[in-house]
């Protein structure tokens, strides 16, 4: 092998550790979101206060919108635990409307 080809072989073993990085960053950021906006909702629904509620809420939307913007190579990539029709689907249990 030449020096060219170790260097693909190194370039593409580094995209497959960003793309695991990735897959797990997602799924973490669904998570998250998920259980601050049910947080969010059960507090709401409490009459409970929640410091920076605004801006807790404008921060799980832009990344929420971040992730959507960012490629991805198939829908597996996405919800690799969920079929691609199931994939398309949001996970977020509270709807957005309800913690606003």
């Amino acid at each position: 092998m030449n020096s060219i080809e170790h260097m693909k072989i190194a370039a593409f073993q580094e995209l497959q550790e960003a793309l695991k990085i990735k897959r797990i960053n997602d799924q973490l950021l669904e998570f998250l979101a998920s259980s601050l906006r049910w947080i969010i909702h059960y507090a709401k629904k409490n009459n409970m206060d929640i410091p920076d509620r605004e801006k807790i809420i404008a921060l799980i939307d832009r990344a929420m919108e971040v992730e959507d913007k960012l490629p991805t190579s198939s829908p597996k990539n996405k919800h690799p635990s969920t079929t691609p029709k199931d994939s398309t689907e949001p996970k977020i249990l509270i709807p957005k409307n309800d913690i606003i």
